[in-house]
């Protein structure tokens, strides 16, 4: 399992470094430069060169490229080239409200979907079965966007049970911060619950045609406790890869979803960094990006070797 867990983190030096290359050759290919934002549309030639110089941005890209990088492995991300502010600290100010809601929401995700797949594989074919088909279709149907807008109306306009907007930090007040990140959460967790239902659905029904379930019922064992005490275990392995999977793309789901609810997270930071050729903080940004995804890949790999022994001398 060591072996395994070395040979995944090694991995991700050239996934990161192939990241942050990739999108510091977009960003320079974007029309317009940060100089002629920074001073305006009234700037002339002269001053928008003089403003280059300043930023170092007349060098060569690779030049600049190597530089950056050059303070990025130390943990160095520059400063944001519009206020001044170091990158690091504006990630910090703007991630926690990102990762509240991608993180409820894979939670409450994993909550409906688990329970939702669990109850189709105790009767496949049944009523209740058919139902869970049909919903986890609308839930896959739906973009997230979409059904936080509807969510908004009725109960954030309508009844004011929840904030339309704003956000309170977890360690300011527990209570506030889960009641502005309640909706955005629900509207994130319908699609992958969807996903896990029916992978969960599919990998149970699998499992409990196996030989030795059938052996464990010959021997008494209740339905009910055979697929909880053989079925679950023995499926958890692609349940697991598809929670990991579509964390990923919650996660860039949370982006539009806090546009929508006016919540100062990431998403907000990178639309107005790339909209003002802010270069350094679209950086940072990325890498840690990238960073969050490469960890949650690690830890599911860490629950394959303790879910299947033979992951652990692979």
């Amino acid at each position: 399992m060591r072996r395994v867990l070395l040979s995944r983190v090694l991995a991700l030096v050239p996934t990161l470094l192939v990241v942050s290359l990739v999108t510091f050759s977009l960003l320079h290919l974007m029309p317009g430069s940060p100089a002629s934002v920074i001073l305006g549309p009234d700037a002339t030639n002269a001053q928008i060169v003089q403003l280059n110089q300043k930023l170092g941005l007349n060098h060569p890209l690779l030049v600049q490229y190597v530089t950056w990088l050059s303070h990025a492995v130390r943990g160095q991300f520059g400063s944001s080239l519009l206020n001044g502010q170091s990158v690091i600290s504006m990630i910090g100010e703007h991630l926690p409200v990102t990762l509240s809601l991608a993180l409820t929401g894979m939670l409450l995700a994993a909550i409906e979907g688990l329970a939702m797949g669990i109850a189709a594989a105790l009767r496949p074919g049944g009523k209740l079965d058919h139902a869970l088909q049909v919903v986890t279709s609308f839930g896959l149907a739906i973009p997230g966007f979409w059904l936080a807008m509807l969510l908004v109306i009725p109960f954030a306009l309508w009844t004011r049970l929840f904030p339309a907007t704003g956000y309170t930090p977890i360690t300011q007040n527990p209570i506030q911060w889960l009641h502005g990140i309640a909706l955005g959460s629900i509207a994130l967790s319908i699609a992958p619950a969807a996903a896990i239902a029916r992978h969960t659905r599919g990998a149970l029904t699998t499992t409990m045609s196996q030989d030795f379930v059938r052996a464990a019922r010959s021997r008494g064992l209740s339905e009910r406790r055979a697929l909880l005490k053989h079925g679950l275990k023995n499926s958890s392995i692609p349940v697991v890869t598809i929670m990991s999977y579509h964390f990923a793309a919650l996660f860039g789901g949370a982006l539009v979803v806090e546009q929508v609810f006016g919540l100062n997270g990431i998403g907000q930071l990178m639309i107005a960094s790339v909209q003002d050729h802010d270069i350094p903080v679209v950086q940072g940004l990325t890498v840690i990006a990238a960073v969050i995804v490469i960890i949650v890949n690690l830890l599911v790999d860490v629950c394959y070797g303790l879910l299947d022994p033979r992951v652990r001398v692979s």
